[in-house]
């Protein structure tokens, strides 16, 4: 007795096998286009595209952001230096304006200024040169450059004080004030700080003003202390 089993078909799947020419056996351009290595490539560089067009869109905003706060963090360092520059004019000020040498007023602030400052392209003044070999005379190994920054300095900062005769004034109030050219390194941060550019000192760049200002209390001689005047001697 025979017994037929009707076995279910089921249809497979249509496989996308690449079309072949009969004619030279070779695969049809069509399927290369649109299967080959050529369309595997395009897709995995469509893919990375794609997916770096968030990071360029981030990166846009971040090196902006990192550049000005780097920029600020080091306008606030300078902005302590010229602080210190002006209580070092100041402390000068204190006997000099008495004695009427007030060149020492601005030595003083330079000083402080000149680590600060840039080296400068132009010729060495000799006042940095000698400042220069009395550090050296008394043991002190000041940079190789500090010439050349301090004559940058010479140039990129005004150093005032209070224009009266205190040759007969003890312990008056006065004030001595320090405005410093600091240079802006950062790029991007510099251009949105200073959008001009300028020369100072034989540099070309952008350049930020920097004002500090210091009071004090005059005093006869070198000998008068904090203590023989009435009030503090520095202040700001």
């Amino acid at each position: 007795m025979e017994t037929n089993i009707a076995l279910p078909t089921t249809a497979l799947p249509a496989i996308d096998a690449p079309k072949v020419d009969a004619s030279s056996r070779r695969v049809s351009p069509r399927w290369k286009l649109s299967h080959g290595p050529a369309a595997l490539a395009r897709r995995i560089h469509a893919e990375d595209g794609a997916a770096a067009v968030p990071f360029v869109l981030a990166i846009t905003f971040f090196i902006p952001i990192v550049a000005i706060a780097v920029q600020w963090a080091l306008l606030l360092s300078a902005y302590v230096t010229v602080g210190g520059a002006a209580e070092a004019a100041a402390r000068s000020a204190i006997v000099a304006l008495p004695e009427q040498k007030t060149d020492s007023i601005r030595k003083a602030a330079l000083m402080v200024l000149a680590p600060l400052s840039p080296v400068g392209s132009g010729a060495v003044d000799p006042e940095g040169e000698a400042i220069f070999e009395a550090y050296a005379a008394t043991g002190m190994s000041p940079v190789t450059t500090f010439a050349q920054r301090y004559t940058y300095a010479m140039q990129g900062t005004q150093v005032t004080w209070d224009g009266r005769d205190f040759s007969h004034l003890a312990g008056t109030t006065a004030w001595v004030q320090v405005n410093y050219s600091f240079q802006l390194t950062v790029p991007i941060a510099a251009t949105f700080l200073a959008p001009r550019t300028s020369s100072v000192g034989g540099i070309n760049g952008r350049f930020f003003n920097i004002t500090r200002r210091v009071q004090l209390f005059t005093s006869p001689s070198r000998e008068a202390g904090a203590s023989d005047i009435n009030g503090p001697a520095i202040s700001q």
